[in-house]
């Protein structure tokens, strides 16, 4: 060991021991950063790390075990997906070599594991194929820590959860660790389990490049100016956007969400229901719509979903839903139902038996109309309430293009944002349908169109009663 780095250690190990982190102090070469202590600090079963690039996750996964290497018996484990990522240089396994070698702990190649003086283990592995959480099946680990996580689809990593359990006589605190960037094939699962909404009992402790004073920040910026504008807010401002080729809808809350609706006494509403068949407890997605005449912008002021709805719970949540917004004054334009996979005789019967006007969602191309409803994200001429379309702003957030680029990626949730797509696309025919020269409400204009109006109902109706009753005065 080099002088410098003796001194480097000792001057670190001392600050350590301050902040109780003796263990820590031996095996790790330098001081954690403040956003590494907090992802140390947690004593929840589960916890994330990262978002932004250049937090030193790796480091803060490599510290996570680095505490208990003096505990006898102690087995950790720290997971890449490949074992190519595990390997390059300057990851998991190069890092660790970089700290430990020549400090008296031994590395079996073999094994890929690290022992140490006290007879702790770690251990680095891969699971590249669903079959490989099986390497580990056997395994009684105290602590796992998986770098990368949004590479990762979630059962592999909720298998993994079962491998964590406490030996006999060893006192450390068992745990699952994660870190990791926004994107990749689990962004949408690992962002409802540790991101939105906020769990307690999962934390998600972000760092950015700011929150590591071990990187050359400069030079690091500058390579990611180089990137697409979502993969940098993904790496710089650990934005947890998903991957923007994938993405089918381009939803943004800067330019699309509204904390209010605009106040008009002459709102128009259309109701669009997807029911879902698929589920093993079928889910249906609602999203009620504002449109009118003369605002080329389309709101969305609701939108929702449910499991196990009956026919006759449905059609009390349509009925409820229309009686809402008749007190308030808007115009019921109906309800756009897509019967799915429940076939015509369901929505039949909700006609029928429950007396539900509903109309039939139009859904020949949908790819086309995909499209026209992205333009729409894209110029701003759609909104949603955000407070009360979160569920939506989660499915238009996550919901991928399957590898053909037809439709959504099986799995991934998409009854909100198919009724969005009905809902929408109906409101647009009926704007299209409506003359562009109609006065605004309120005005003089309007006032003497409504009278003109009135006056052409009431001599249609003297005309169809005059061919009734030739002689008789109206």
């Amino acid at each position: 060991m080099s002088l410098e780095r003796a001194i480097l250690q000792r001057v670190v190990r001392m600050e350590l021991d301050r902040r109780g982190l003796s263990s820590l102090a031996r095996w790790c070469p330098h001081l954690p950063t403040e956003r590494q202590l907090a992802f140390l600090a947690s004593e929840a079963f589960e916890a994330l790390y990262g978002g932004a690039a250049g937090g030193g996750k790796s480091d803060a996964l490599l510290m996570d075990h680095a505490r208990f290497f003096d505990v006898p018996g102690y087995a950790g484990l720290l997971l890449r997906r490949t074992y190519t990522d595990l390997s390059l240089p300057g990851a998991l396994m190069d890092r660790a070599r970089s700290w430990w070698s020549g400090t008296g702990a031994s590395w079996n190649d073999r094994e890929k594991r690290w022992t140490f003086p006290s007879g702790a283990t770690l251990s680095f592995g891969y699971c590249e194929s669903p079959a490989d959480v099986f390497r580990y099946q056997g395994s009684e680990l105290h602590r796992i820590g998986v770098d990368e996580l949004t590479q990762w689809e979630e059962r592999p990593y909720r298998y993994l959860l079962g491998r964590i359990r406490r030996v006999a006589g060893v006192s450390v605190p068992l745990g699952m660790r994660a870190a990791t960037n926004p994107g990749g094939v689990g962004h949408s699962w690992v962002k409802s389990r540790f991101i939105e909404p906020p769990d307690t009992s999962r934390p998600f402790i972000p760092a950015k490049i700011d929150d590591n004073p071990h990187l050359d920040r400069a030079e690091y910026r500058r390579a990611l100016s180089l990137l697409d504008d979502t993969t940098r807010d993904q790496l710089e401002r650990g934005l947890w956007l998903q991957d923007e080729a994938g993405r089918i809808y381009r939803y943004e809350a800067e330019r699309n969400a509204v904390s209010a609706i605009p106040e008009r006494d002459d709102w128009r509403v259309i109701l669009a229901v997807d029911l879902g068949a698929s589920e093993r407890e079928p889910t249906s997605g609602f999203v009620v719509v504002l449109w009118h005449p003369h605002d080329e912008v389309t709101y969305i002021s609701e939108a929702w979903k449910e499991a196990g709805l009956t026919p006759s719970s449905l059609a009390e949540r349509i009925k409820a839903t229309e009686a809402r917004y008749r007190e308030s004054g808007c115009v019921w334009d109906g309800t756009i139902l897509d019967e799915g996979a429940l076939g015509r005789g369901y929505g039949n019967e909700m006609r029928a038996r429950y007396g539900i006007a509903a109309r039939a969602a139009e859904k020949r191309d949908k790819l086309g109309y995909r499209k026209l409803l992205n333009g729409a994200f894209r110029d701003g001429r759609i909104k949603l309430r955000a407070d009360s379309c979160r569920e939506l702003i989660s499915e238009l957030d996550n919901l991928l293009w399957n590898p053909a680029g037809t439709d959504a990626a099986p799995g991934l949730a998409d009854h909100i944002s198919d009724a969005l797509l009905y809902g929408w696309r109906m409101a647009r025919s009926y704007a299209s349908q409506t003359p562009a020269t109609l006065p605004a409400a309120g005005t003089p204009e309007h006032s003497a169109q409504q009278a003109r109006e009135w006056r052409e109902r009431e001599r249609q109706a003297w005309s169809r009663k005059q061919d009734s009753a030739p002689g008789e005065d109206w």
